[in-house]
C-alpha cells in the first residue's frame, strides 16, 4: 500500500549516544496486511479520520517501531501526541495487534502518572495511529545524564529529594497498573517523563503485558478487545540493562511484578550514581547481557559520580529491589515505595539495619528535642567525655555490624564455590553442555565472594579495635576472608592466577595479611606452597608390565623413574601442565596430559585396558576433587585417533543386506543431483579414496557401524563418543580453547567457509597439526562428527535442563572445512536428529571396556 503525500515523513533512528534499545522476542508469526477500511471495520470506527486536520504536525521521536508526532487536535485545538507505526510495519497484522494493545491498555490504567490516551482511529495512508497527551520536558535519562556532565542548573534543580520524588511518582504509575494486571515490562529513565512543570509520566507501554493473576481484588478487568489478545506466551521484551537476569537467563518466561520491581531499582541506581545505566553503556549487546547475567553491578556507593552523594539507606533500598534472587527482592512495588517513604520521613527502613540503635537514631532525628534535652543534661552533669565514649561505641558498633554481614556474605557464596566447582571438575560435566551452566554459576558466587570479602575488610579497616573490646572475632575474620580468597582460587587449578592472587592481597592488605597469616599456621602453610611454586604428583600402576614413566616439562625436559606396582610414587614437581609417558615390558607405550596444581595433591591411578587397539588413544575418564582439595584421576577409554574412513566404512556397507544398504549408504546433497562416495559395486568414486573421512552418512547410520565394530572386536563395548569424552580427548587437562592451545593459528586443522564443496576433504591421516594433547587429530577441521549427549546423574541433570539440553537428539561437535575458524572450538556443538546427515559430518567411535 502507498502512503499519502501529506503524511510526514519517517527520518531515520538516531538513538542518543548510550542509550539501550529496546529488545523484543516475539514468536508471532506475520499473516496478510490489512487495510485502511478493513482496520475500522474490525475496530468499530467511524470512517472520516483525515491526518491533515491536525494542523502542525512535527516529529518528536523515532523508534524501531514507530514514531511520535505532535499536532493540533481538531476541534478542541489542543496539542497532543500522535503515535504511529513506520511505514513498513503500519499494515503488519501482528505489529498492529500490538500496537492496538499498547493503545487500549494505556487508555485503561488512567493515573497521575501514566501518559493519558485520547482517542485511537485508523488514517487512510498512514494506518492506525492513537492521540495522546502533549507533555513537555526532559526524559529521567536526559537529567541524569545532564547531572553527570556537571550542567549547574540541572543540579540545583534536581536535589536527591527532588529525584527521589519523580521516582515515587514514577512507583505510583506503576503500582496502579500492577493493581490492575498490567505489567509494563520495559522500564527505564528513558520511559519516565519529567514535564517542565512538574508532571511526572510512566510512558511507552508497548511491551506491557496483562497478567488477570496479578490483578488487586475488586480491580477491574482490562478489556484488550478481540484484535489485541491480553495473552501473548513466549514474548519478552526490554532493555536488557534494566532487564531482571532471571528474563535473560530463560529461567522465567514471562515478566510479572518481580521483573518490575528490579527495573525500578536499576532506575533508582541511576538517579543515585547519575549513570545512564547500571552497566557501562558501551558494551556489546552480548557481552552486556553476559555480565548482567554473571554478576551484579556495582554498589552504587562505590559506582556513584565523584560529586553524587548516596545514602547508605537508599542505597540499600535499591540494592534490594535489585537482588539477584527474586525472594530477596520487594514482594511489590507497595512495599518498595513504603521504604521510599520512610527514608523520605525519617523512619527505619527495613532494607537496612534494623537494630535498636539505627533505630534510636532515627528517632532522635525525627524529634530534635530529645537529643537537646539530652545534650543539656549531659553538659550538666560533666558527662562530656561520656558522650564521646558513646559515640564511638555506636560508630563501631555499626561498622562491625556491617563487616559482619558482608563477612556472611562472601562465607555462603564461597561454601556455594566449593561444591560447584568439585561437581565441575568431572569430565562428565566440565566437558558436557551442562558444564558451561555450572561454571557460569561458579563465576558469578566467585564475583560475590570477592565483593563481599573486600567490603568486609573495608568495615574493618575503620572499627577502633580497643572500642568494641572483640579484637579475637576480628582476627578470625581476617584469617578466613584471606584463607578462603586463596582456597577458591587453588580449586580453580589455575596456577598463574592463584600465584597474582596472593599478589593482590599481600598488596592491598599487606599490614592485615601478614598480622593473620602470623597467627594461623594453615594460612602460613598455604602462602609457603603457593611461594614455592610446587605440587605433589602421586603416581601408581595397577599393572606390573608398566613399570616405568617419563614426565616431561613444557620446555622439553624429561624425568625418569621406576614404578613398583601398587604403591604410590610420589613427586614434589613444579606447577604446570606435563606429560606422562608410560612403558611396558614389551616396548608399548602411552603417552597422557597431567596437570600438577600448585600447592595440592594430584594422586593418578594408571590402570591400562587389557588391549589397546591400533590407532586408538587413551585418554582419561574419572577425575574427581575431594573436600581437602585433592584430585583423584583414575580409568581410561580409548577413542580413535582419526575419524572412521571411507575404506573402513565401505568394509560394513558391503557387510550388509543389500535391502539395508540405502539406509546407510554415504549421500551427498551439494549439487542439484545426489552425489555418492562410491557406486553399487563398492568402487570409490572420485574426487574421494578409501583414506578420506566417511561423510554424508546418517547418525544412526554411525551407530549401527559402532555395533558391527564391536562384533570385529570380538564383543567390545564400541560406541560413538559422549560429549564430554570428545570434548576431554581435545583439551586433555585444562580449559584450551582449540585442541592445539587457546589461539586459533591460520594453516593449523582443515577449516574452511560455507564456499567450498565436499572435495575440500582431506584424507583423514593428513593432521596438518591439528592434534590434541591425546594426540587424537582432526578435531577442529576436516570434518565435524556425530556424538551422543552426555549421561549425567540426577543432580546435574538439572544444570542439563535448565540449560535446554535435549537427552534424546544427536550432537554434532567440531569444526570442518566448510566452516569458518569460529566454528573449529573445541566446545562447538550442534543438535540434530540422529535421521540427519551433512556433506562435512563424519563421526569417530570410542571403546569403554
Amino acid at each position: 500500500m502507498n502512503d499519502r503525500n501529506d503524511i510526514p515523513e519517517f527520518p531515520p533512528q538516531l538513538p542518543l549516544p548510550g542509550d539501550d534499545a529496546t529488545l523484543v522476542v516475539d514468536p508471532g508469526a506475520e499473516g496478510a496486511a490489512l487495510s485502511a477500511p478493513e482496520l475500522r471495520r474490525r475496530l468499530g470506527l467511524p470512517e472520516g479520520d483525515d491526518i491533515r486536520d491536525y494542523g502542525e504536525l512535527k516529529t518528536i521521536g523515532v523508534g524501531g517501531m514507530g514514531a511520535v508526532f505532535s499536532g493540533r487536535e481538531p476541534g478542541l485545538m489542543r496539542e497532543v501526541a500522535l503515535k504511529m507505526l513506520r511505514p513498513a510495519y503500519r499494515w503488519m497484522p501482528e505489529r498492529i495487534g500490538a500496537f492496538i494493545r499498547e493503545a487500549r491498555t494505556t487508555a485503561q490504567i488512567s493515573h497521575p502518572n501514566i501518559v493519558p490516551v485520547y482517542r485511537i482511529g485508523v488514517f487512510e495512508g498512514a494506518g492506525v495511529y492513537f492521540a495522546m497527551k502533549r507533555v513537555r520536558g526532559n526524559t529521567l535519562r536526559a537529567i541524569v545524564a545532564k547531572l553527570a556532565e556537571g550542567d549547574r542548573e540541572t543540579r540545583r534543580r534536581y536535589t536527591l529529594r527532588r529525584l527521589l520524588g519523580i521516582f515515587v511518582s514514577a512507583c505510583n504509575g506503576v503500582a496502579f497498573a500492577h493493581h490492575r494486571g498490567v505489567v509494563h515490562c520495559d522500564l527505564k529513565p528513558a520511559n519516565v517523563m519529567v514535564g517542565d512543570y512538574g508532571e511526572v509520566m510512566v510512558m511507552d507501554w508497548g511491551m506491557a503485558q496483562y497478567r488477570e493473576s496479578c490483578a488487586g481484588s475488586g480491580s477491574a478487568r482490562v478489556d484488550l478487545g478481540g484484535e489485541a489478545p491480553a495473552d501473548r506466551p513466549g514474548t519478552l521484551g526490554g532493555t536488557p540493562a534494566f532487564m531482571a537476569p532471571e528474563l535473560l537467563t530463560g529461567k522465567l518466561s514471562e515478566p510479572d511484578e518481580l521483573t518490575d520491581v528490579y527495573s525500578l531499582g536499576a532506575i533508582l541506581y541511576s538517579i543515585l550514581t547519575w549513570r545512564t545505566s547500571p552497566y557501562p553503556a558501551d558494551l556489546p549487546p552480548e557481552e552486556l547481557t553476559g555480565r548482567i547475567v554473571r554478576s551484579a553491578p556495582t554498589p552504587p556507593g562505590r559506582a556513584a559520580h565523584r560529586d553524587a552523594k548516596v545514602p547508605r539507606e537508599i542505597e540499600e533500598i535499591a540494592l534490594k529491589a535489585m537482588a539477584r534472587d527474586r525472594g530477596k527482592r520487594y514482594s511489590s512495588v507497595r512495599d518498595l515505595l513504603e521504604d521510599v517513604h520512610n527514608y523520605l520521613d525519617g523512619f527505619p527502613v527495613r532494607a537496612y539495619s534494623p537494630n535498636v540503635v539505627y533505630r534510636g537514631v532515627k528517632l532522635l532525628r525525627r524529634r530534635p528535642l530529645i537529643p537537646l534535652a539530652l545534650l543539656a543534661a549531659v553538659l550538666t552533669w560533666g558527662g562530656v567525655r561520656i558522650w564521646q565514649d558513646l559515640q564511638g561505641y555506636l560508630s563501631a558498633r555499626n561498622l562491625f555490624t556491617l563487616a559482619e554481614r558482608s563477612f556472611q556474605e562472601g562465607h555462603t557464596a564461597y561454601l556455594v564455590l566449593r561444591q560447584r566447582w568439585r561437581q565441575a571438575a568431572a569430565p562428565q560435566l566440565a566437558d558436557s553442555e551442562a558444564g558451561d551452566h555450572i561454571r557460569a554459576e561458579v563465576e558469578r558466587n566467585k564475583l560475590v565472594m570477592i565483593d563481599s570479602y573486600n567490603s568486609a575488610l573495608e568495615y574493618l579497616g575503620r572499627v577502633p579495635v580497643s572500642t568494641l573490646r572483640r579484637s579475637p572475632q576480628i582476627m578470625m575474620m581476617y584469617r578466613d576472608i584471606f584463607r578462603n580468597r586463596l582456597s577458591a582460587e587453588l580449586m580453580s587449578r589455575d596456577g598463574d592466577a592463584v600465584r597474582d592472587s596472593l599478589a593482590k592481597i599481600r598488596f592491598r592488605w599487606a599490614e592485615r595479611f601478614a598480622a593473620a597469616e602470623s597467627a594461623d599456621r594453615e594460612l602460613r602453610r598455604m602462602t609457603k606452597l603457593i611461594d614455592a611454586g610446587n605440587g605433589m604428583l602421586k603416581i601408581k600402576s595397577l599393572s606390573p608390565r608398566w613399570r616405568k614413566v617419563e614426565l616431561r616439562d613444557a620446555s622439553g625436559a624429561t624425568r625418569s623413574f621406576e614404578l613398583v606396582p601398587g604403591d604410590w610414587l610420589s613427586l614434589d614437581l613444579p606447577y604446570g601442565d606435563w606429560l606422562a609417558t608410560f612403558r611396558d615390558e614389551k616396548g608399548g607405550a602411552i603417552t597422557l596430559p597431567l596437570r600438577v596444581n600448585i600447592a595440592l595433591v594430584t594422586r593418578f591411578e594408571f590402570a591400562p585396558p587389557p588391549r589397546i587397539e591400533p590407532g586408538y588413544a587413551c585418554v582419561t575418564a574419572d577425575e574427581r576433587i575431594g573436600t581437602d582439595g585433592t584430585t583423584e584421576v583414575k580409568g581410561m577409554f580409548q577413542i580413535s585417533r582419526r575419524e572412521v574412513t571411507v575404506g573402513e566404512y565401505l568394509k560394513f556397507y558391503l557387510s550388509l543386506d543389500p535391502k539395508e544398504r540405502p539406509a546407510c549408504r554415504a549421500v551427498l546433497n551439494a549439487g542439484a543431483e545426489p552425489r555418492y562416495l562410491w557406486d553399487e559395486a563398492g568402487n570409490v568414486l572420485p574426487p574421494f579414496s578409501p583414506e578420506h573421512p566417511v561423510v554424508g552418512v546418517t547418525g544412526d547410520a554411525a551407530r549401527r557401524y559402532c555395533r558391527y565394530l564391536s562384533q570385529r572386536l570380538g564383543g567390545r563395548k564400541v560406541s560413538l563418543p559422549q560429549v564430554w569424552q570428545w570434548r576431554r580427548a581435545a583439551r586433555g587437562v585444562d580449559r584450551r580453547k582449540y585442541p592445539w592451545g587457546d589461539e586459533f593459528r591460520p594453516g593449523i586443522g582443515n577449516v574452511g567457509d560455507r564456499t567450498r564443496a565436499a572435495s575440500a576433504l582431506r584424507p583423514a591421516s593428513a593432521l596438518n597439526g591439528d592434534v590434541s594433547p591425546y594426540g587424537v587429530g582432526n578435531l577442529a577441521g576436516n570434518a565435524r562428527e556425530f556424538a551422543r549427549p552426555t549421561r549425567l546423574d540426577a543432580e546435574a541433570r538439572e544444570f542439563a535442563r535448565s540449560a535446554g539440553q535435549d537427552d534424546d537428539l544427536a550432537r554434532v561437535v567440531g569444526g570442518s572445512c566448510l566452516l569458518p575458524p569460529s566454528h573449529a572450538t573445541i566446545d562447538s556443538i550442534q543438535i540434530r536428529q540422529w535421521s540427519d546427515r551433512g556433506d562435512d559430518i563424519g563421526f569417530r567411535c570410542v571403546i569403554e571396556d
